[in-house]
């Protein structure tokens, strides 16, 4: 299993780490307790693998000689290889945990690709986004035969955790906001339809807030102001409200405004309490 994770890492080029790092992503499954959230799930770890694309692509991971060293010289650089290595490091562990569990164990949370269903056109959204990573990347030294499974909720949140912290040193080590918020506003460019500006928008929260905030933005200019809430449980007199309201009476008034955007991912009311998701204007 060496080969598999790299553990050879170290006659492997920054170049070479880097499209393991992006093949590693692709041989994530989850179990079906994720149940109904399972593409959600996958869209989230699709984000963050498009999201270390895109870093390769703003500092040249191909072209820059840099990168093609075993031994960097440039400091920066050598910050860079680390935090691929660590990227990897926690795909081996994700594998470790997965076949950790014993047999009886795993079969009894495997999940089959019948079991889900492509909720929203989600699969289609996770295709186009892989599209756009592999044109980033060459091939890696890795065998595309693999794959595991990720059957507790725990491991994958943590997982998706550290690879956005790591993602987060890497645009630090190399600090060029402005070209990746261009590349990540040509990257939503095919996006045009509300639905999957939502589901990008959402999924990118918690993976990747340089392509959740071109996503909100998007939308905004769509369909002007959004108010939502992923899912809501009401009970008892409670009392939810989604939607910008005014104390007057003219529609205008309301339209005057900018766009805004107020978005819930899970609302709990419950007894007497009251939520609003919206904006309430009023003339002072």
């Amino acid at each position: 299993m060496a080969e598999l994770f790299g553990i050879v890492a170290a006659a492997l080029s920054v170049a070479g780490l880097f499209n393991n790092a992006i093949d590693l992503f692709e041989y994530v499954q989850l179990g079906k307790h994720f149940d109904t959230d399972h593409q959600t799930c996958l869209l989230r770890l699709d984000i963050a693998r498009l999201r270390l694309s895109r870093w390769g692509a703003v500092v040249k991971i191909e072209a820059d000689p840099r990168f093609a060293e075993i031994d960097p010289k440039d400091e920066e650089v050598r910050v860079a290889k680390r935090i691929l290595e660590q990227i990897i490091s926690l795909f081996s562990l994700s594998y470790s945990q997965s076949v950790s569990l014993s047999l009886p164990e795993r079969e009894n949370t495997i999940a089959s690709l019948e079991s889900f269903t492509n909720t929203n056109g989600m699969q289609e959204l996770r295709d186009s986004l892989r599209t756009l990573t592999r044109r980033r990347r060459r091939s890696s030294s890795l065998s595309n035969k693999m794959s595991w499974s990720l059957y507790k909720r725990k491991h994958f949140s943590r997982l998706l955790d550290d690879i956005r912290e790591l993602l987060d040193g890497l645009e630090t080590t190399f600090p060029l906001r402005k070209e990746y918020q261009q590349l990540a506003e040509a990257d939503l460019s095919q996006y045009n339809d509300e639905q999957s500006l939502r589901a990008l928008s959402g999924a990118a929260t918690h993976a990747d807030q340089i392509l959740s905030s071109v996503a909100e933005q998007k939308l905004k200019d769509l369909v002007g102001s959004v108010n939502a809430v992923h899912k809501a449980t009401v009970s008892g007199s409670a009392y939810v409200r989604v939607g910008n309201s005014s104390c007057l009476q003219e529609a205008a008034y309301l339209r005057s405004f900018n766009a805004t955007l107020n978005r819930v991912e899970v609302l709990e009311a419950t007894g007497s309490s009251t939520a609003i998701v919206g904006n309430h204007y009023a003339q002072l």
